[in-house]
């Protein structure tokens, strides 16, 4: 798969290279739609740990925004919602989905 991949290039990395670089890489390495999801995911659950929201909510949002108009984006946001609420990730959640004023 190509995490495997991805993730050792990204762990020998150390997070030395820019985020924008590891999130670049990360498309690129991405063979279909639905494993670029899972990549940037991943990637994000990695930033996460090392306490980079702002640098997740920057992922998930360029991600969304460049694939807005694909017949994947409902299930990317589905995917995004689903991550958010296995990690926690409420701040990002609420960033990315804000509700709407009643």
């Amino acid at each position: 798969m190509a995490w495997d991949i991805f993730g050792d290039y990204y762990m020998q990395s150390q997070i030395y290279d820019s985020s924008e670089i590891c999130y670049q890489k990360g498309l690129g390495y991405a063979r279909n739609e639905y494993m670029k999801i899972d990549l940037i995911l991943k990637l994000s659950s990695l930033y996460l740990k090392n306490r980079n929201t702002g640098e997740v909510v920057a992922f998930l949002n360029d991600f969304l925004e460049k694939h807005g108009n694909e017949s994947f984006y409902e299930h990317y946001k589905r995917k995004i919602r689903d991550w958010c609420e296995v990690n926690r990730a409420h701040d990002i959640l609420d960033i990315l989905f804000p509700m709407p004023d009643l």
